[in-house]
């Protein structure tokens, strides 16, 4: 939402982007994780969400959906990915 207005590529609006949506992350039921890349901004958002134990679904970079019970051994994911996981409530 927020990359319509703000811009990536200046480091202060994209720190603006990341905060906001960080913001708009505290007053939601559940989080959506899509694709198999996690970001330093991602990290953070994941961060906050296992903080509040909001829920989080996983999916890939074709939102096909990545199951909680099929996760470790699931070949779209990685050892990195698994680990950030980690204390995370996914659903």
């Amino acid at each position: 939402m927020y990359p319509q207005f703000l811009r990536d590529d200046l480091p202060d609006e994209r720190i603006l982007g990341i905060q906001l949506g960080a913001e708009l992350l505290k007053a939601s039921d559940m989080m959506w994780f899509i694709g198999s890349k996690i970001t330093r901004g991602m990290k953070y958002e994941l961060e906050i969400a296992k903080k509040m134990r909001i829920p989080i679904r996983c999916y890939d970079e074709q939102l096909n959906r990545i199951t909680p019970d099929t996760l470790s051994i699931d070949d779209r994911v990685d050892e990195e990915f698994l680990a950030e996981l980690q204390g995370a409530h996914i659903i």
